[in-house]
């Protein structure tokens, strides 16, 4: 596997986590809104940095089902 191709697996795993994160703060009654904020920032960066990887590696790169 390529560098770019390691480092896009883990900003994927990076989104999930992030992902559960917000849920569990979604979850809780005293919401941080600072935290939340954080958490949404740190999804679209990794969005954004996935969508550089993709172009780059062209048509060979697998397609992400995470944006859900």
């Amino acid at each position: 596997m390529q560098l770019l191709e390691v480092q896009k697996v883990r900003l994927e795993q990076e989104i999930v986590q992030a992902k559960e994160k917000l849920r569990q703060l979604s979850l809780d009654s005293c919401q941080d809104l600072s935290t939340i904020r954080q958490l949404q920032e740190q999804l679209e960066r990794n969005w954004q940095l996935i969508g550089m990887i993709d172009e780059h590696l062209g048509p060979s790169a697998k397609v992400t089902n995470l944006r859900k």
